[in-house]
């Protein structure tokens, strides 16, 4: 692909690095994730989704934009694609987003479920240097990979759904959308913190990354030189600290009801606390021999999802074989029940009845190892899956040479011990070889 060339390398201040194989759930907030885990399986949202589509409003959504804003394309806009391409090709984003340009202040936000599009308000192409618009670009970027964008887009239409579902359950519906806004809302502030860690991932610059939450809290273009983002993480540790007052707190809470971001201050405050718990050095710092580590975790796993799925398949075989012999078993009984006297027949129809309950446990039996036994198989396809990728994105070049500087390294390491020992001056009585002695 072309680079975009003199205007890009101009403004091009640090060089990121591609992460291999990044999964989404690396960088995720645990909070985000255990949400949207839960809106997943909600059958609440399910419905929601089910009327998104079938009413056409992503359409609707997407169309509104598209008609209405400029497509950033390599011909009329090479530096901000090639920023979109750098962020894409960071995370590992296979397949590249549309991206629009609109007028506005210092904002950015994604839309679209199927096929997910970007727009960039124009103020971030003037206010914001190479580092900080792959933040920002990271930062929608990170939605997508996290498949955050269908819930989001839910979220912004839920005027239009809320009224499909009023008049569908004649009002009812409304009392069922209250109670999964609450949940939502918080959900939506949650993914922001995970969306920082993907744009932070994507610039690989700490500084401007909270420079560009500066600037979004308010800071006057007069001041972008001068700033300093320690003053900026100090005000976030102190709203922080504001949770110590219970009734500070629950301000706090009630004044974000509703709000579908989180403080600026306290976005600062999560990026420094993640960036402090190691996980972003651990990412971004990634070797082929990490992924060659990494292979052989997932080689283990997969071997003991294989033999968990042998077991599973016993079992089922077990339940199944059971549950055949009861039915055969009853069979029997019921014709013996047909030619027995009436003394004897009642006491074969408790024992039939028994018969039949022990027939439907084992039947439960079956279906509950059967769905264990689906479940696992699953697994082992999806990490069979992973491991063909990470086999496929090792550079066994890169991984010979990082073999041969740990080498050197650990060489290194023994001969500068060696040197500081044989440093030492000898004691008397302890190795002296002077003529003396």
């Amino acid at each position: 692909m072309k680079k975009d060339a003199k205007e890009y390398r101009q403004k091009v201040h640090t060089i990121v690095k591609p992460i291999l194989n990044l999964k989404s759930k690396e960088y995720e907030d645990a909070r985000d994730a255990s949400y949207l885990n839960t809106f997943k399986l909600s059958k609440g949202f399910d419905k929601l989704i089910k009327l998104y589509f079938e009413y056409g409003i992503e359409r609707i959504s997407t169309i509104c934009y598209t008609g209405s804003n400029i497509r950033v394309t390599e011909e009329n806009m090479p530096y901000v694609y090639e920023c979109l391409v750098t962020v894409c090709e960071t995370l590992d984003l296979k397949k590249i987003p549309a991206l629009y340009i609109m007028q506005g202040d210092l904002n950015a936000f994604t839309i679209g479920a199927q096929d997910p599009i970007i727009v960039l308000n124009d103020d971030c192409i003037r206010k914001l240097n190479h580092e900080e618009l792959l933040f920002i670009l990271g930062h929608e970027v990170g939605h997508i990979k996290s498949e955050h964008c269908l819930y989001h887009s839910l979220g912004a239409n839920i005027p239009i759904i809320g009224g499909i579902v009023g008049s569908l359950t004649f009002g009812l519906g409304e009392l069922v959308m209250q109670g999964l806004m609450i949940a939502y809302y918080d959900w939506l502030r949650k993914s922001e913190f995970t969306a920082d860690h993907a744009g932070l991932l994507a610039c690989q610059d700490y500084e401007a990354a909270i420079s560009v939450l500066a600037k979004l809290a308010g800071l006057p273009k007069a001041y972008y030189d001068s700033f300093d983002i320690q003053t900026f993480l100090t005000q976030a540790q102190e709203f922080e600290d504001m949770d110590s007052s219970l009734y500070n707190k629950i301000l706090k809470i009630i004044s974000a009801k509703g709000t579908t971001h989180p403080w600026t201050v306290l976005r600062a405050k999560e990026l420094e606390n993640w960036v402090n718990s190691g996980e972003y050095n651990r990412i971004i710092n990634r070797t082929s021999k990490w992924l060659v580590e990494e292979e052989q975790r997932l080689t283990a796993k997969e071997e003991e999802e294989i033999k968990k799925a042998e077991e599973l398949s016993v079992k089922l075989e077990q339940a199944e074989a059971e549950t055949t012999k009861l039915r055969e078993s009853a069979e029997m009984l019921k014709a013996e029940i047909d030619m027995a006297t009436p003394d004897r027949r009642n006491a074969m129809i408790r024992q039939l009845n028994q018969m039949n309950n022990n027939i439907i446990t084992a039947e439960n039996k079956a279906k509950a190892a059967e769905s264990a036994l689906k479940k696992s198989r699953e697994k082992i396809e999806e990490l069979h899956n992973a491991l063909i990728e990470i086999k496929e994105t090792i550079d066994w070049e890169a991984l010979k040479n990082e073999v041969q500087d740990d080498s050197a390294s650990e060489m290194n390491a023994e001969n500068a011990v060696y040197k500081e020992i044989t440093a030492l001056p000898l004691s008397e009585g302890n190795g002296n070889t002077s003529s003396e002695q």
